[in-house]
């Protein structure tokens, strides 16, 4: 047993309660219907009836204090507004049997308080209540709950006259219109149980549906009993089960409480989550055209202003929806170009990062080799970078970096001129379709850029080496060796002293040591790139 001093649901301490209660219940439904001086009184029953309510809604209460989910609550909300919808009801029959012959009000009246309290039901099975659902589709959703509350009041009140009583064959069709009401909502809450994924809300749905499809049965089973001949073994069984939604949603709700194990482990697919959302957004609906058929055959003017008020709030509803489906996906595009420009940029310096170079580089060597242009590649390095950090500390070395990062990137004379950093206090720039002696005009505005920089933090100068290579596709087999020549170059600046430009033409190489076969060689493999 768990939670011995505790109550817990499902445990055998709630299920030996809810035994006492329901017992208790029969007997006081017997007790009415058979005790000699409460016989004739059909008031007793209703009242009764209406005391059990007070079982379920006070379950129900206590159950949408113990979920944590915002949205599951809600729907638990909505149960008990039924609940208290439909004690309300029982409560106005007991009036209703009192009063006499003269004085009573139509039964249209409590019926009216059963079906306004089964729209809570449709909003609960047809509403989200979570972030997915914005509150103009929810008000256009609680809307059509509404039209469809007015077309079943208008179906009942063209059987039902506003005083008097019915007979037999209207009382058929009014127990026919509630039937359909309770099985629409049956139908419902299991395509929701059979497309939930959270516990809570499938826990929830268990008790809706199961508490709807055994009410649907046995009432229903007992309007058709109660409008024949039956025995009086018969009479006492469908009186014993009359009204039994309250006493089987309290059942359900303290001593069952979990599903079934093999429905506490299903875990529904892609396809069945949406077939279960979209089969319950047309839910209402399709509830709104039957009813909107069936009232046009009494009222032809309301059934059709209801079927009117479906298609243009479906219409409207649809918008919304796919207003909203469009600015998310314009959000999630700018959000993908944000975290895109995140990963290609330097986390320190703000300009691209070795990851970008690589792109770019890949993507300006194809495009020379397309259109046969030249490629520059200059490869730049902090002159004495391990000194200074280890005179000024890191956190000056930093600065130094972003700063150089930034002179570079504004000293870079054209727009498809690019910069990045190659790592450590190395930088690298592309300059396509440059001529070599334009290449020689950035390295040098490169390297006075840098020159020109006053960092306050340190007392020496800033200076840069550069190593440069040019070269075409037909120089070049692959762009690495373009890379690996502006290395090259690099290296020989700094053993050259620093603060210097050095120059690989690879063109003058390639025209001057080329043999006739190299060269077919390269525009073979030209032609497979392009």
């Amino acid at each position: 047993m768990r939670g011995a001093g505790k109550f817990v649901p499902g445990s055998m301490r709630a299920r030996s309660q809810v035994a006492l209660i329901v017992v208790i219940n029969l007997l006081l439904v017997w007790l009415v219907t058979y005790f000699p001086s409460l016989q004739g009184h059909n008031s007793s029953s209703w009242f009764v009836y209406a005391l059990t309510r007070v079982f379920g809604i006070g379950a129900t209460l206590w159950m949408m204090w113990q979920v944590t989910a915002r949205e599951t609550r809600l729907r638990w909300f909505m149960l008990l507004l039924n609940q208290v919808l439909g004690m309300v009801a029982m409560i106005l029959y007991g009036v209703r049997a009192l009063l006499t012959e003269e004085h009573a009000f139509s039964m249209g009246i409590p019926v009216l308080f059963f079906i306004l309290g089964a729209m809570p039901c449709l909003l609960a099975i047809s509403c989200e209540f979570n972030e997915r659902e914005t509150r103009p589709v929810r008000a256009l959703d609680i809307s059509l709950v509404v039209i469809t509350g007015t077309l079943f009041v208008v179906l009942v009140f063209s059987l039902v006259n506003l005083v008097g009583h019915i007979d037999d064959a209207g009382l058929r069709k009014l127990n026919l219109v509630l039937a359909a009401q309770g099985i629409f909502i049956a139908i419902g809450a299991t395509l929701r149980l059979f497309g939930t994924i959270t516990v809570e809300e499938r826990r929830f749905f268990f008790v809706l549906s199961t508490t709807s499809w055994i009410t649907v049965i046995l009432t229903n089973a007992r309007n058709y009993m109660t409008l024949g001949q039956v025995s009086p073994f018969g009479e006492i069984f469908w009186n014993l089960v009359a009204d039994t939604r309250a006493i089987v949603i309290f059942v359900m709700i303290v001593a069952v409480y979990q599903p079934p194990a093999w429905l506490r482990n299903y875990q529904p697919s892609k396809n069945g989550i949406r077939i279960s959302r979209i089969s319950t957004s047309l839910f209402i609906g399709i509830t709104l055209v039957i009813l909107g058929t069936s009232v046009a055959s009494h009222h032809f003017l309301a059934g059709s202003i209801g079927i009117f008020l479906m298609l243009m709030g479906y219409s409207l509803r649809n918008a919304l929806i796919l207003e909203g489906l469009v600015e998310t996906e314009e959000s999630l595009r700018v959000d993908k170009g944000k975290l895109e420009e995140m990963v290609t940029l330097d986390g320190l310096t703000g300009i691209p990062n070795r990851r970008s170079f690589d792109q770019v580089f890949e993507r300006e060597w194809r495009l020379s080799v397309r259109n046969d242009q030249p490629l520059g590649i200059l490869m730049i390095d902090i002159d004495h970078f391990k000194a200074l950090n280890d005179t000024y500390g890191h956190q000056v070395g930093d600065e130094v970096l972003s700063r150089v990062a930034k002179a570079l990137q504004r000293a870079l004379p054209r727009t498809g001129d690019f910069v990045a950093r190659y790592g450590g206090e190395e930088f690298v720039t592309i300059l396509p379709g440059t001529t070599f002696s334009g290449m020689k005009g950035v390295a040098d505005r490169l390297r006075r850029a840098v020159h020109e920089l006053v960092v306050e933090s340190i007392s020496a100068r800033l200076t840069i080496s550069i190593g440069a290579a040019f070269g075409t596709f037909l120089s070049v087999v692959s762009p690495q060796d373009l890379l690996k020549a502006a290395d090259m170059a690099l290296y020989r600046a700094k053993r050259a002293g620093r603060d210097r430009v050095e120059f690989i033409d690879l063109t003058i190489i390639s025209s001057d040591g080329e043999s006739a076969s190299r060269q077919e060689e390269l525009v073979s493999v030209k032609a497979r790139l392009q």
